[in-house]
């Protein structure tokens, strides 16, 4: 039973280590980012190596052509199909 604790708390740390961005470990005098994996309104800031989550304010998505919060229409995470309506 323990081992299989073990085993799964070393799958999670992998998982974890694979999510989180590779950051440089020097960044100038500008941080870098990188978008979120499973979230649009989150995103990643590096700072000496080191990724930090961030969270846009509420109703914004990060842009990561600009590296801003931005509205969601402009910053292009969201799908943008429309579902077909059908008549009742």
């Amino acid at each position: 039973m323990c081992k299989m604790y073990t085993l799964l708390i070393v799958l999670l740390v992998i998982s974890f280590a694979a999510a989180v961005p590779n950051c440089p470990a020097t960044n100038g005098d500008q941080p870098t980012y990188f978008p979120h994996e499973t979230s649009c309104s989150n995103f990643y800031e590096c700072s000496h190596g080191i990724a930090y989550t961030m969270e846009c304010p509420a109703g914004l998505d990060f842009n990561t052509r600009l590296n801003v919060c931005d509205l969601p229409e402009r910053a292009g995470c969201r799908s943008t199909a429309k579902v077909p309506q059908t008549a009742d």
